[in-house]
């Protein structure tokens, strides 16, 4: 196996993933035994949402086949379908779930039942619409175009030149995303319970969505490539 991440080794993530699985597995038995309140359920279920995230991430850095990333990712969706939660309608971490979604998924009814959970009903969100599988020129939402404008550069460029545009932006993407909960958290080397890796999973659900050649960033730091392309193998593990 080797190791997709350039940060932190194939132990550190055995050690994050186990942790994170144990705080799953604890938090999950408290809500169903009753002892968080019922006022707090979603919110506390929105925690173990972000719990399968990470793991999901942690996993495909570590360099599990694509196969184990692809059960923890919908994993992670089935949660999200299978009650209330607490979220912040159209955020950032919203858009990265809908794109986890657009790379391994191939139910066409999924982005219909997913959108209202990651992005308020009624909102126009051309991020999301996009990498949901919508026409990136048949959408007429501006809301949330201003943080997602790398994502719109590509998608405005010529097709000739979408390729180019989409490298620029991922060699861009952790910059920009300074604002973020876990950025920065590769320099806390003294934690074994934060970093999860780093990836830019719209630009690859945006590339997937707009057919856009991403063959120059195989390998490329930021760009999950493997799971750009797990829908591509028609021999792939259900």
């Amino acid at each position: 196996m080797t190791v997709r991440d350039w940060n932190r080794d194939e132990a550190y993530f055995d050690q994050f993933i186990a942790g994170r699985e144990r705080l799953i597995a604890e938090v999950s038995e408290e809500i169903e035994r009753g002892e968080v309140r019922e006022d707090r359920v979603p919110a506390v279920r929105y925690g173990v949402l972000l719990y399968l995230l990470q793991t999901t991430e942690a996993s495909y850095s570590r360099g599990d086949p694509m196969p184990e990333v692809a059960r923890r990712a919908r994993r992670a969706l089935d949660y999200l379908e299978s009650g209330d939660f607490w979220h912040s309608g159209g955020s950032y971490g919203g858009l990265r779930i809908a794109s986890l979604m657009a790379l391994v998924s191939d139910d066409p009814g999924e982005p219909a039942r997913l959108r209202p959970l990651v992005c308020d009903p009624g909102r126009e969100e051309w991020a999301f619409d996009v990498v949901l599988g919508e026409d990136p020129d048949a959408i007429a939402g501006e809301a949330g175009i201003r943080y997602y404008a790398g994502m719109r550069a590509v998608a405005d460029a010529p097709a000739a030149e979408r390729p180019e545009a989409l490298r620029r932006q991922v060699s861009l993407w952790y910059t920009k995303r300074r604002s973020e909960y876990w950025w920065g958290f590769h320099r806390k080397v003294d934690r074994d319970d934060l970093y999860f890796g780093y990836w830019a999973l719209e630009y690859a659900a945006l590339a997937r969505r707009l057919g856009v050649d991403d063959s120059a960033l195989e390998g490329a730091k930021y760009y999950p490539y493997e799971l750009a392309h797990w829908l591509d193998d028609t021999d792939r593990e259900a």
